[in-house]
């Protein structure tokens, strides 16, 4: 929204209500007035056809059926409009775990066990990714499905803890961010599975996250290279219409 100006309208969907919510108290906070939020689905978007000059979508294609999810896609855009899909290549990936990091214990990796079951159960249930087709596949059928111009990037995404332009602050944003992530996703485990695991469990688990982390953030406040790193990749395929 703030990249293409207040001239623009951005429309931001998605099926879940809470992201739509939190979108919207953050539009907000960041005072942007040229974006809204709605409701809805991938394979039918609540948009009229011919209405939008572009469309993209990350990392929601390998969980639809391939085909109708671009077509819909394609609908909602006028003529030489743009549809654009992009997917975290998280196989490919770089991560660097050096040994003088904190790494994650055998005894947290044992007390994730049951959560990483659930977490697999559910992706099951809901089909998660499914309906990938490849990394070869993105683009033919951007062919076989008639967009033209086609274009295939890619967008490297590195988070470097150590990088030297990071103030110490946003060092610490940094593994705060991450340790974050984590007790999250321990949050979403463990709603999964209600009252199958004891609290003693859960404490011990916590207690193992916690310190791994504090330990990072010593690490850096003391000056005392990570040396980790992660660089994600973004595969982009786009078409006109």
């Amino acid at each position: 929204a703030r990249w293409l100006g207040p001239s623009s309208k951005i429309i931001g969907i998605d099926r879940d209500i809470a992201f739509i919510r939190y979108a919207r108290r953050k539009a907000q906070e960041y005072d942007l007035q040229n974006v809204q939020f709605e409701e809805g689905d991938a394979l039918s978007l609540p948009l009229a056809d011919n209405s939008v000059d572009a469309c993209t979508s990350h990392t929601v294609i390998e969980h639809v059926p391939n085909r109708e999810f671009p077509l819909e896609q394609k609908r909602v855009c006028s003529p030489e409009g743009k549809v654009s899909v992009m997917i975290s290549i998280g196989s490919k990936s770089i991560t660097s775990t050096p040994d003088s990091v904190p790494q994650v214990s055998c005894q947290e990796k044992r007390l994730w066990e049951p959560i990483d079951k659930a977490f697999k159960k559910e992706d099951k249930k809901h089909i998660v990714r499914t309906h990938w087709l490849g990394f070869d596949g993105l683009p033919h059928l951007f062919h076989e499905l008639k967009f033209r111009q086609i274009q295939v990037d890619a967008v490297a995404l590195p988070v470097v803890t150590d990088d030297s332009r990071n103030s110490l602050e946003e060092k610490r944003a940094i593994i705060d961010s991450e340790r974050q992530q984590v007790l999250e996703s321990l949050e979403m485990g463990l709603d999964l599975i209600p009252d199958q695991i004891s609290q003693d469990h859960v404490d011990e688990l916590r207690k193992q996250i916690e310190s791994r982390f504090s330990e990072r953030l010593s690490m850096v406040e003391q000056g005392i290279p990570i040396g980790d790193y992660r660089i994600s990749t973004v595969l982009l395929v786009s078409g006109m219409v």
